[in-house]
């Protein structure tokens, strides 16, 4: 221990008290008109701060809002109840199994949700982005194709047939040109009559001999004129 520090410290101590007393007189002789104003002086009241950075002389609607401040500064802060809801005893905290279910966990990653396509669990994956809407092409109207009226054509109007003439009932033979005459001569047979004819004659008033070939003549009945009819040459019984 050393004995020698402790005398130092206390001659120091000693001075130091000293002077605070000469200090103490000095200004009690000097300053006794002065004492005789400051009493009459009413000494200001001390302020303490007040809990919330407010004096406690401050007035009263800054009080109220550092009171409101405090308060919603209080409310934002998240402080679970633990508290059971009416109507239900008080659980005990023991018989609480604070294990961790990972096949909950496991099952709710399967679980799809509805009406979003982002998973819980994928942080790091943003949304699928929408897809674009689709365009539905509008095309030109195609014209219709334009049809000329054409007026009503009448049907044609029906030609009335000519009545077919009947056959002629002559039968040709042959014919003659005699020498130094101009037209030839034909034989024809009805029944049992024979007929000489030459171009150009009527043959029981009806059949007109047109022309005489060699193997064929042309007749025409006058009953139905432009109808000619050809008789070909009958053989000869050998």
């Amino acid at each position: 221990m050393n004995l020698g520090a402790e005398p130092k410290k206390l001659a120091m101590l000693g001075g130091l008290l000293l002077v605070a007393v000469l200090v103490l007189v000095f200004n009690g002789g000097t300053g006794s008109g002065g004492s005789t104003a400051s009493t009459g002086q009413t000494s200001s009241p001390s302020v303490t701060p007040a809990p919330g950075g407010v004096p406690a002389g401050a007035p009263g609607p800054a009080r109220e809002s550092a009171a409101a401040r405090s308060r919603s500064r209080t409310t934002s802060e998240f402080r679970p109840s633990f508290r059971e809801p009416k109507g239900q005893e008080a659980r005990d905290p023991m018989s609480i199994d604070p294990t961790l279910r990972l096949d909950l966990l496991a099952k709710l990653q399967t679980v799809e949700v509805s009406g979003s396509r982002r998973s819980l669990f994928d942080f790091s994956q943003p949304p699928p982005p929408k897809p674009d809407p689709v365009k539905v092409a509008i095309g030109k109207p195609v014209p219709s194709p334009i049809v000329p009226i054409t007026p009503d054509v009448p049907p044609a109007e029906l030609k009335p047939t000519k009545p077919q003439p009947p056959p002629v009932p002559l039968k040709f033979y042959g014919y003659v040109n005699p020498a130094g005459r101009a037209q030839k001569r034909a034989f024809f047979v009805e029944g049992e009559e024979i007929h000489i004819v030459r171009e150009g004659e009527l043959v029981k008033r009806r059949y007109k001999i047109v022309r005489i070939g060699v193997n064929s003549v042309i007749v025409e009945d006058i009953n139905f004129p432009d109808s000619p009819q050809t008789l070909p040459l009958e053989e000869q019984p050998g």
